[in-house]
């Protein structure tokens, strides 16, 4: 009766060690990521206004300079957000 009861008491711990395995959460992000993040919208911004002041001081296709670069700034971070969502 007792290397029956031992066998289950072992089938027991290898179920919740592996429901417990399977439930933990993912890593948390490190800070290494955080600057990273803080780092591109950092600089997201200021070459987004700096272009955009000089594409809206030219004097042909103003608007659709400075828009074009708005564009390549949300692509660039869209991009860096889902490629952290997936790593």
């Amino acid at each position: 009766m007792a290397g029956f009861l031992e066998k289950v008491e072992e089938q027991i711990e290898r179920r919740v060690d592996a429901r417990l395995t399977a439930a933990r959460p993912h890593p948390a992000r490190t800070r290494t990521q955080d600057a990273q993040a803080l780092a591109l919208a950092i600089v997201s911004l200021v070459l987004g206004v700096g272009g955009s002041a000089i594409a809206l001081n030219s004097e042909s296709n103003a608007f659709e300079g400075a828009l074009l670069i708005w564009i390549g700034v949300i692509a660039v971070n869209a991009v860096f957000a889902f490629s952290r969502r997936r790593g």
